[in-house]
């Protein structure tokens, strides 16, 4: 329980009044905490013991409070670090705390700053990629088909280890699955899904933002979305790329039908060549506007350069074969809807079950123990 002090003794000790037990006082971290919440002075810090100065609360504490003051919390960070074992679990959140302080934009202000800023960004990253390498093993060293699933991306597995009881480790590792399963890759394509999943971005937005993306998130990995939705907070990041994808959204409507329309191109002239026709591929486009297949408006512009009366002498087989498989490619390339299984109607009802992810936590939890009682 956190101690209560009068103020007049905290005032007495700020004025360098005569304080009978003063070396007790400075020896108390909640105390000294109480002063520098006063007195905003760095210079407190340096009348602490080592003993608060190797408190993790304190140290906590000083780093939010001086945060704008990169140097000197850089200074209070590695006095704590250099106390401690660099496997406590207070080690890895005072380096992501610092991580998240110190940014690369911040190079340039001085040369002990600039070696702050790569030691705690590699820290940090070597951690992440380390114990994400090991969750993977993990997964895939799995038997058990079903818990392989439940794994998902890993999240359990960081949230049951190095992160148990750490909330700032589980939002350090939940932000950065988040970040692999919202950017722009072949793999792992939100603006892709979206386009192939709604119609408009008003239907997205019928669905609830955060609904939708906790649900696009347990695509992935039920448990990390099950964290999420706990720590909104989280999905910071990834409103502001859905609200891009909302601004780009006719033009990436515009962009797809572009480049489907160099496919369909490409591959309708590849089979033009196969049948040896005597048709063009502008002249085959106009073909395909008179059987009204309901194809975007952009290949009817070359229907004012080609001959009508051509256009109407008799196909030969070869032709007429030819006009049958570029008709496929176009009812593909442009009408073919992807089997979305309803994913509208899915994400407005679908739930993640929070007492099925409490259930893996424990068995994990109780595999880990038994795992490490076996060393």
């Amino acid at each position: 329980m956190k101690r209560k002090y009068n103020k007049r003794l905290i005032w007495d000790y700020i004025n360098g009044e005569n304080i009978d037990n003063i070396d007790e006082l400075e020896d108390d971290y909640e105390f000294m905490m109480e002063v520098i919440k006063i007195t905003h002075d760095k210079k407190m810090y340096h009348l602490c013991s080592k003993q608060i100065k190797s408190n993790y609360e304190f140290v906590k504490f000083m780093i939010n409070e001086f945060k704008k003051d990169k140097e000197f919390i850089v200074q209070i960070a590695n006095f704590y670090l250099n106390t401690i074992n660099e496997n406590d679990t207070t080690y890895h959140e005072i380096v992501i705390i610092m991580q998240k302080l110190l940014k690369y934009e911040d190079l340039g202000e001085s040369e002990k700053l600039d070696d702050a800023i790569y030691t705690y960004n590699m820290a940090a990253s070597t951690l992440l990629s380390k114990e994400k390498l090991l969750a993977t093993m993990v997964i895939q060293q799995e038997e058990d088909l079903m818990m392989k699933k439940e794994f998902g991306l890993g999240f359990l597995i960081i949230k049951t280890g190095i992160g148990y009881q750490s909330e700032i480790i589980c939002d350090y590792f939940a932000t950065e699955y988040l970040i692999d399963i919202i950017k722009d890759d072949k793999n792992m394509n939100l603006e892709a899904f979206l386009h192939k999943s709604f119609t408009t971005f008003q239907k997205v937005k019928e669905q609830g933002l955060n609904h939708f993306l906790i649900m696009y998130i347990s695509l992935y990995d039920s448990n990390l979305a099950e964290y999420i939705s706990n720590h909104l907070y989280l999905l910071k990041d990834a409103l502001w790329v859905m609200k891009r994808i909302e601004n780009n959204w006719y033009n990436y409507e515009q962009i797809e039908l572009e480049e489907k329309k160099d496919l369909f191109e490409r591959l309708a002239n590849e089979q033009i060549e196969k049948y040896h026709s005597i048709y063009s591929y502008k002249e085959y486009c106009v073909h395909l506007n008179r059987m009204n297949l309901d194809l975007p408006l952009l290949l009817e512009d070359y229907i004012d350069e080609v001959d009508k009366d051509y256009l109407d002498s008799k196909l030969q087989l070869a032709d007429y074969r030819c006009l049958k498989e570029i008709v496929k490619l176009a009812k593909k390339i442009f009408l073919t809807k992807e089997n979305n299984n309803n994913l509208e109607n899915i994400f407005s009802e679908k739930e993640i079950n929070p007492n099925k992810t409490k259930i893996l936590n424990f068995e994990l939890r109780k595999k880990c123990n038994s795992e490490n009682q076996k060393k």
